[in-house]
């Protein structure tokens, strides 16, 4: 899960100091736009891994107690 996290943030930043370089526009809206389609991918990564880390570690218990 620190991998995703990681890679998020390293993504996000990225993509910021892009957006900026470009010539980003400074409205508040395309601001909270860029802000919002950098969190939900980030949120979606970590609930993926979360939740690959939880049945991985469920099935090694399965395996482990057969």
């Amino acid at each position: 899960m620190l991998v995703v996290l990681v890679a998020w943030v390293v993504a996000a930043v990225l993509t910021l100091i892009g957006w900026s370089a470009a010539g980003g526009e400074r409205q508040p809206e395309d601001l909270q736009l860029l802000v919002v389609l950098l969190i939900i991918p980030g949120l979606i990564g970590l609930a993926t891994a979360w939740g690959t880390g939880r049945w991985t570690a469920s099935r090694q218990r399965d395996r482990e107690g057969s």
